[in-house]
């Protein structure tokens, strides 16, 4: 069981899956919780310190579906980072519903949180894999991949397309080889 601070992250996910960010408020995930109200600011005491930690919570989301779609294993070449992109593109959209997915684009349409560095964390985490296999300028790369990858996850997550596997290989593919 999750202890408390994660539990609190965790329905503050949800609610801003749910209800995107005018649906976030310490109260909103006291209630959730049924826990006392005020307890979340306890953990998080301003909304900027609440979305910092879901933040780092997500990245730490997304870490954990790396190593379980490709446990104890570093990306050895294009074919298997190729693989491994189309399968989290397909768990980032598709498992539990995309509920962290869906936290990540509400508070990037809001507008009013800075998400810079955040991004600039994803895309040079990328960048490492890219570079791993000999793709040359693998930052500007993994920015390329990196938004493939955001734009075929947000197809997907509202219905527009189905995931076609091989076309997505393909377009990996090409982004990819030396």
């Amino acid at each position: 069981m999750p202890d408390r601070r994660t539990s609190v992250l965790e329905a503050a996910i949800q609610l801003l899956a749910q209800g995107g960010t005018r649906g976030l408020s310490h109260r909103s995930i006291d209630r959730a919780l049924r826990i006392p109200l005020g307890s979340t600011a306890n953990y998080f005491p301003t909304r900027q310190s609440l979305v910092d930690a879901i933040l780092l919570q997500i990245e730490a989301r997304d870490l954990q579906a790396y190593y379980q779609i490709a446990p104890g294993s570093d990306v050895q070449d294009v074919d298997h980072l190729v693989t491994f992109l189309v399968e989290f593109i397909r768990v980032a959209a598709l498992e539990d519903g995309g509920v962290h997915t869906r936290a990540r684009l509400a508070l990037a349409s809001d507008g009013v949180v800075d998400l810079s560095e955040h991004r600039r964390r994803q895309v040079a985490g990328l960048a490492e894999l890219v570079e791993a296999v000999g793709t040359p300028a693998p930052f500007r790369v993994a920015m390329t991949v990196s938004a493939l990858m955001d734009g075929t996850i947000l197809h997907l997550m509202t219905g527009q397309v189905e995931l076609d596997p091989d076309a997505t290989r393909s377009a990996l593919h090409q982004l990819l080889s030396p």
